[in-house]
């Protein structure tokens, strides 16, 4: 369960229709250099802006975070032979705003594609969600994310923590077909491995927050 181990499989979320309409949306999206991942692609196609922001998957989202849940950011990576990487064990401390907050406990701001980057203070995490479309199967040979079920209950971490975790800890691999969902808390500790037989590995990665913001500041 998502609330015990910090992250689920939901199978056959998308629909056929849906992962038709979002493979060629991602095929229009621009990369830049060898990179393998897109940012701020709400922004940029209608068609993902539009299946982020849909009632099937807000519900979803207000289900395990509550509140009205609003998106605040979605990143495009497809791992191929040309683009091809590997992610250390982290978890994810970094989310997007409209703004800057000068109130306590918002920390190493940054620009990103042009939007304001920061660490919220730790009880946001308690209201945000990533969900993850899988645009393909997702397994070990394509290098699909590897996860250490419950880690998310041990709140912010040191990095030199999440290593020692990742050493002495299981973890588990999240394999799934095109159209499944992986749901997970952002402080989850998690890495991926390159892919052994690159292909092709899409997914649409987006982060929701119920969480109000200070200072007037909206999730970017």
């Amino acid at each position: 369960m998502f609330s015990e181990n910090g992250y689920q499989i939901v199978e056959n979320f998308a629909t056929k229709e849906d992962i038709v309409n979002l493979r060629l949306a991602v095929s229009k999206l621009h990369h830049s250099g060898r990179s393998g991942g897109v940012r701020n692609i709400e922004k940029k196609s209608q068609v993902i802006n539009a299946f982020a922001n849909s009632e099937k998957v807000l519900k979803l989202v207000a289900s395990h975070i509550g509140g009205e849940p609003r998106l605040a950011r979605a990143i495009y990576f497809n791992k191929t032979e040309n683009q091809n990487w590997m992610v250390a064990w982290h978890q994810d401390k970094t989310t997007a705003v409209s703004k800057r907050i000068a109130c306590a406990g918002w920390l190493n701001w940054s620009i990103k594609d042009g939007v304001n980057h920061a660490q919220p203070p730790a009880e946001v995490f308690s209201k945000m969600l990533t969900v993850r479309l899988h645009l393909d199967a997702t397994n070990q040979s394509n290098g699909c994310l590897r996860v250490i079920p419950k880690s998310h209950l041990l709140g912010v971490l040191p990095q030199e923590d999440v290593v020692c975790r990742s050493s002495t800890q299981q973890s588990h691999y999240c394999v799934g077909n095109s159209g499944d969902l992986l749901i997970m808390h952002p402080l989850l500790i998690h890495a991926s491995s390159k892919a052994s037989t690159p292909n092709t590995r899409r997914i649409i990665h987006m982060e929701y927050s119920s969480y109000e913001l200070p200072e007037s500041a909206e999730w970017a």
